[in-house]
């Protein structure tokens, strides 16, 4: 990786750590507060659901890491002393993002050990959730925020691009949410049309849990993978418009360059 990449990723902690330490911080307070309370109580519903929401908010998490560089650079124009092309620019903003994200699910599933343990130690009512299902959950997630990243990679430099011109620049908010529309109908034809139509021909598939079903009782409280069967070309899809909508972003963001 170049020293130019390097001091990119730099700026981006610079100018994003406030957010995430912001996050880190919320994050800790509820959960201890909801673990406290189960101590008090002797019951794990509230310290479960607690961190089990921790978990799920990471979707979210490098949209919020990621929209707030990007927010950043469009109002102090940092990018504007930048020589580099516009990909590297958001793949270094990515990357960091990316890094924070890890270190907020691994301070996430050290909540869900000591929390496992707790119920363990029958200090509070236990709970029990197979490992391979949390790894393959946790893949999950990053994927998804990687691809929810990219969406609101691509509205935005939309957005921006339509303020250059004149014409559109009045009417830009209604223009982005036909183009959200627009293209959200796109996909689901392209879905449920091309790729269920293909994989007739191509019948590969995965089996993935896709969501937890919790089950509160006397006993404890516990945690059910649901299961759902996914295609190989649905993943390629999904992958194609994460690639896809990156370098469209950043070809767009090369000619826009000032964002307003």
């Amino acid at each position: 990786m170049s020293e130019a990449f390097w001091g990119l990723m730099k700026k981006e902690w610079l100018i994003t750590k406030h957010i995430f330490f912001i996050l880190l911080t919320a994050m800790i307070c509820v959960w201890f507060t909801a673990v406290v309370w189960s101590v008090f109580q002797t019951n794990s519903d509230l310290a479960w659901i607690i961190t089990a929401m921790l978990v799920s908010v990471h979707v979210i998490y490098l949209v919020m890491i990621f929209g707030s560089g990007l927010e950043m650079e469009a109002k102090t124009q940092l990018w504007l002393h930048n020589p580099l092309p516009a990909r590297i620019l958001l793949a270094s903003k990515l990357a960091t993002g990316f890094y924070m994200q890890l270190i907020s699910g691994l301070l996430t599933m050290i909540m869900f050990a000591v929390t496992f343990l707790l119920g363990k130690a029958e200090i509070i009512s236990y709970f029990e959730v197979p490992p391979k299902v949390i790894a393959i959950s946790w893949v999950q997630i990053i994927l998804l925020s990687l691809e929810l990243a990219m969406y609101y990679l691509f509205y935005w430099t939309a957005y921006q691009a339509m303020y250059k011109n004149y014409y559109l620049k009045k009417m830009r908010v209604p223009l982005l949410i036909f183009l959200i529309v627009a293209s959200q109908i796109l996909f689901v034809f392209i879905n449920k049309q091309i790729i269920s139509g293909l994989e007739t021909l191509v019948p590969l598939s995965i089996e993935l849990p896709v969501a937890f079903s919790f089950n509160i009782s006397g006993s404890g409280v516990g945690a059910i993978a649901q299961a759902e069967t996914t295609s190989f070309l649905g993943i390629i899809f999904s992958i194609g418009k994460i690639v896809g909508f990156f370098y469209l972003s950043a070809w767009i963001l090369h000619r826009v360059v000032e964002a307003k």
